[in-house]
């Protein structure tokens, strides 16, 4: 994953954006201090924060949304997407990351009800999603 997950940033990177923190998703058991602390930038799955001006985020959240558009199967009952969303407005921070229509995998109530193996499941479907997602830049992008 930390392969996959650095290539996205470096295609942030190359897009205008500049990297502050990289997270490679977790899936083990939450310390007390971790559960409290959760809110803080401890989400289950993996993540990209950079700091952007908002040509080159509307220009990434594009990308997410036509790569959802591509990957969406309205078969499904729930199905994964790529979101980009405000991370820190007053420094211009933004979040790539991943979640589902069905639960909000950034909110650390709904991280810290889930079991260790819920949370493994998750973390590995993200995964895949981050190398479609990774792929689809690949075949989209001329940088």
């Amino acid at each position: 994953m930390n392969e996959t997950i650095n290539e996205i940033a470096h295609y942030i990177q190359n897009t205008g954006g500049k990297i502050i923190v990289i997270f490679n998703g977790f899936d083990q058991e939450f310390t007390k201090a971790e559960m409290q602390s959760l809110p803080a930038k401890k989400f289950v799955l993996p993540y990209v924060i950079f700091n952007a001006d908002k040509k080159v985020f509307l220009k990434i959240g594009e990308r997410c949304i036509q790569f959802n558009k591509e990957s969406k199967d309205n078969d499904k009952f729930i199905f994964w997407k790529v979101i980009i969303f405000e991370w820190n407005r007053d420094n211009s921070e933004y979040c790539l990351s991943a979640t589902t229509n069905r639960m909000d995998l950034h909110d650390p109530s709904v991280v810290t009800g889930l079991t260790r193996e819920k949370r493994s499941e998750l973390l590995n479907t993200s995964k895949l999603l981050f190398c479609d997602f990774l792929n689809y830049l690949r075949r989209n992008t001329k940088n």
